[in-house]
């Protein structure tokens, strides 16, 4: 199976070198983005991912899901 954001869950280091890629860009948007989905619970965490699933967006599926494995531990 290829790696792709709908089926690849990021570890704690990727998930740290995704914000320091967008910080190379966007300082800021990085700081904020990585705000939004450290600061959600699980539930809305889960409830984002379906939201990205439902609206094709997989960059915002596999933040939720990677984040939520995070917090499910």
């Amino acid at each position: 199976m290829t790696a792709s954001p709908w089926n690849t869950i990021l570890t704690a280091q990727e998930l740290d070198a995704h914000y320091a890629l967008t910080a190379s860009l966007d300082p800021r948007f990085a700081r904020e983005q990585r705000a939004f989905y450290e600061g959600r619970t699980l539930n809305q965490l889960q409830v984002h991912a379906t939201q990205a699933w439902d609206c094709c967006e997989p960059t915002a599926y596999q933040l939720a899901r990677s984040h939520a494995a995070l917090v499910e531990g």
